[in-house]
């Protein structure tokens, strides 16, 4: 069930803190201040550019935290609800 929203039931015995997680992001060149992306982050790898198409510079590029967009998750651990464990 990869990617998938499934239903469960049961006791939520143990929670992490609230992660923020890179979804979409943009880059700024620090040479000459031109705005890359927007560029899709997989959970796999992070994303980066190569070069900079205005000054053609392969960086430095700084994460622009104003027009990237992140999103929340949590891991939590689940138990059996104590009424639906057979005998």
């Amino acid at each position: 069930h990869l990617n998938c929203l499934v239903r469960v039931q049961g006791v939520v015995t143990r929670r992490s803190a609230v992660f923020p997680q890179l979804k979409v992001c943009k880059f700024t060149c620090a040479k000459c201040g031109t705005t890359l992306g927007p560029f899709r982050q997989s959970n796999a790898e992070e994303v980066k550019p190569g070069s900079c198409p205005a000054c053609h510079s392969d960086g430095p590029f700084k994460l622009n935290q104003a027009e990237t967009i992140y999103r929340n998750y949590q891991k939590i651990t689940l138990q059996e609800t104590p009424g639906s464990v057979p005998p």
